[in-house]
C-alpha cells in the first residue's frame, strides 16, 4: 500500500482536529467561552437581587439556595447534576432554613428550630448533602449565628453575642474538623463589629462595621490580629477570595465590582468605562487570574448579565448567551478558568457553565506542530548502490 504524502498527512491531521474547534450544536460560543446549560433548576429566579451579599452558593455544578413558601418561611435546597430535581435540606421541626454556600461537599447556612417569631433564633448549620446530615455549629456565648461561606474544613460567618455588658456582632471562623471557633473581630473601637462571607481555606473575607452601621471590605488570615481593612469606601464588601485576590463590590453611587490584592493600595474598580451611571457590577469569585460576577442596570428592565474580568475594568466580557437567556450571573470560577453560574429564560432558571475556548491561533499552532512532527518523522528513501538517493 503506497504511503501518504506529507500533504495528505497534513490534510488528514487537520480533518481530525478541526471538528474539535467547532461549537457543540447544543451549546453556544460567547466571546471566547463555550456556554452550556447544565440542568434546569426551577420556575423562579434565585439570583442575588443586584449583588447584596451573600449570593446563592455555587461550587462547580452544585448550587445551593433558599426559597420562600406562602408563609414566608425559607426552604433550603441543593441542586447538582446527579439529582437535578433538587434535594431539600429543611428537616422536620425546622421552621425555616437558609442555605448560603457550598464547596461541593459541605453546605452551610442557618436554621430556626421552632416557630419564627417565638424565642427561637437562627443558628449556624453545616450539611453534607442531606437534611439528616445537619450539624448545629452555633458556638457557646452566641445567641444567634449565621454561616455564609465554606471551603474544606473552614466555615465563615457571623455571631451575635453579649460581652462586657455590650452586644457584639463578630465575624467567626469555624474548623469543622476540630470543632474550634475563632472570633475574627479585632480590637478596634472605630470598627467594633464584623462579618465574614467567604474563605478559600486560608484567608477569609467580609467586612468591618462602624458604630453607624457603615461597612468596609476586610480580609483575615485565620486570626483577629490578621485583619486588614481593604477599602475606605463606605459600604464596601469582600465576598470571594482565591489565588491571593479578593473580590466584591463597593457603593460608588451604584454598586461597582472591586478587586483587591491584600491591601487598600491594591484596590481596582472593575466597573467598565462604557457602563452608565445607573448600571451596577458585582464580583463574587476569583481564581487569582480572572474575576467573575455580573453587570446590570437598575432601570425598568432590571437585567443582569454574567461577566468575567482579567484584573482591570475594561477587560470585562459579557457572558450572557444572546438568544438563549434574558439574564445571567456567574458565581464561581475554578483553577482552569471554567465559570459556573445561572441563567434565566423568562422565569425558568438553569445551572450554567462557561468554558474557555482556545484562540484560533492556538489551533494554528497545534496544526503547525503536527506538520513539524510529520516532517521530522518522514521516512528517508533508500540510497542506491552509488550512494545517491
Amino acid at each position: 500500500m503506497p504511503s501518504k504524502t506529507l500533504g495528505q498527512w497534513f490534510i488528514a491531521f487537520a480533518t481530525l482536529v478541526a471538528p474539535l474547534s467547532l461549537p457543540h450544536q447544543a451549546r453556544a460560543d460567547v466571546a471566547g467561552y463555550q456556554f452550556t446549560e447544565l440542568y434546569r433548576i426551577g420556575d423562579s429566579r434565585i439570583g442575588t437581587g443586584f449583588g447584596y451579599p451573600p449570593p446563592p452558593g455555587q461550587f462547580g455544578s452544585q448550587i445551593t439556595f433558599s426559597v420562600l413558601d406562602a408563609n414566608n418561611y425559607e426552604h433550603g435546597w441543593i441542586f447538582d447534576q446527579p439529582f437535578a430535581d433538587g434535594m431539600e435540606l429543611t428537616a422536620p421541626g425546622e421552621a425555616s432554613v437558609h442555605v448560603g454556600a457550598t464547596d461541593g461537599i459541605h453546605q452551610v447556612g442557618f436554621a430556626w428550630n421552632g416557630q419564627i417569631g417565638s424565642s427561637a433564633n437562627p443558628l449556624a448549620i453545616v450539611w453534607q448533602g442531606s437534611s439528616a446530615s445537619a450539624v448545629d455549629i452555633n458556638p457557646q456565648g452566641y445567641s444567634i449565628s449565621h454561616a455564609y461561606g465554606v471551603r474544606g474544613s473552614q466555615v465563615v460567618g457571623q455571631g451575635y453575642g453579649y460581652r462586657n455588658g455590650v452586644d457584639h456582632v463578630d465575624a467567626l471562623l469555624w474548623n469543622i474538623n476540630t470543632n474550634q471557633v475563632v472570633d475574627l473581630q479585632p480590637y478596634n473601637p472605630n470598627l467594633p463589629n464584623s462579618i465574614a462571607y467567604g474563605t478559600d481555606g486560608v484567608h477569609q473575607v467580609g467586612a468591618l462595621t462602624a458604630p453607624t452601621g457603615t461597612e468596609y471590605a476586610a480580609m483575615w488570615s485565620g486570626t483577629a490580629q490578621s485583619a486588614v481593612q481593604l477599602s475606605t469606601i463606605q459600604n464596601s464588601y469582600a465576598l470571594g477570595v482565591g489565588g491571593n485576590e479578593q473580590v466584591g463590590f463597593a457603593e460608588e453611587f451604584t454598586n461597582h465590582a472591586m478587586l483587591w490584592r491584600g491591601s487598600q493600595q491594591s484596590q481596582i474598580d472593575l466597573q467598565p468605562s462604557w457602563f452608565t451611571y445607573n448600571e451596577v457590577t458585582t464580583a463574587f469569585a476569583t481564581n487569582g487570574i480572572n474575576q467573575v460576577g455580573f453587570g446590570g442596570n437598575i432601570g425598568p428592565s432590571n437585567q443582569t448579565h454574567a461577566m468575567v474580568w482579567s484584573g482591570i475594568a475594561d477587560s470585562a466580557i459579557d457572558l450572557n448567551p444572546t438568544g438563549m437567556a434574558i439574564d445571567s450571573e456567574a458565581y464561581y470560577i475554578d483553577d482552569a478558568g471554567n465559570i459556573f453560574g445561572q441563567v434565566w429564560t423568562g422565569t425558568t432558571a438553569y445551572a450554567a457553565e462557561w468554558s474557555p475556548t482556545p484562540e484560533p491561533s492556538a489551533w494554528l499552532l497545534l496544526l503547525g506542530c503536527g506538520a513539524v512532527l510529520l516532517i521530522a518523522k518522514r521516512p528517508r528513501r533508500l540510497e542506491t548502490e552509488s550512494g545517491h538517493e
